[in-house]
């Protein structure tokens, strides 16, 4: 049996194998966040998150907000709560979920755009890997990606809404219920998407 420290120490090497980890840009950036992110200073996500940005300041709101961690960590079927860290401000916020071991699950990162739906899945630069489209009630558009290989699951899922986007990135390794994350995943975006947006 697997223990925790080999368990962490699988994901990481996984992480940095696997094929579609390249693309999932928001896991990188976000990771090295860490816990102060709150004050707004942390950097944030600049390849996908920085496309296709409006020009005017928008204060988007926290993503953190939608999920709390205890409750995705049982959302994604991970059987162990997650601790979700905000960074971020005004027009790009990200939220990034760890477990136990400080290793990040799944990140999402929330800017303001007014681009074409089909624009922001170009400016991940995902290749051939097809994209899903998710019915998200009220939202302008949802898609997901999902890549499981080398026995690792990785999943890339976007809605847009209120002019805003938001870009969901999940990593795990085996063993993994696909089924239940992808079911997550997409209430994960309705979450997103149902967010008031912040008072101006």
């Amino acid at each position: 049996m697997t223990d925790r420290t080999d368990r962490r120490t699988d994901r990481r090497g996984l992480r940095a194998s696997a094929g579609i980890a390249g693309a999932l840009v928001a896991v990188v950036a976000l990771a090295g966040c860490g816990g102060d992110g709150d004050d707004g200073s942390s950097s944030v996500p600049t390849s996908s998150a920085s496309s296709f940005p409006t020009d005017d300041v928008v204060e988007v709101g926290d993503p953190c907000e939608a999920v709390p961690g205890p409750e995705m960590g049982e959302l994604l079927g991970l059987g162990e709560p997650l601790t979700a860290t905000s960074a971020g401000a005004g027009n790009y916020r990200g939220c990034s979920y760890t477990d136990a071991d400080d290793v990040v699950v799944i990140n999402t990162t929330r800017y303001a755009s007014e681009a074409p739906f089909d624009e922001v899945w170009d400016s991940l630069d995902l290749g051939d890997l097809a994209v899903q489209d998710v019915t998200v009630p009220g939202a302008d558009a949802a898609g997901l990606i999902v890549a499981a290989e080398e026995g690792s699951l990785a999943m890339t899922a976007a809605v847009a809404h209120d002019g805003l986007v938001d870009l969901a990135n999940f990593y795990v390794v085996a063993p993994y219920d696909e089924a239940a994350t992808t079911a997550g995943i997409t209430t994960l975006l309705e979450r997103l998407a149902a967010q008031p947006a912040p008072a101006s």
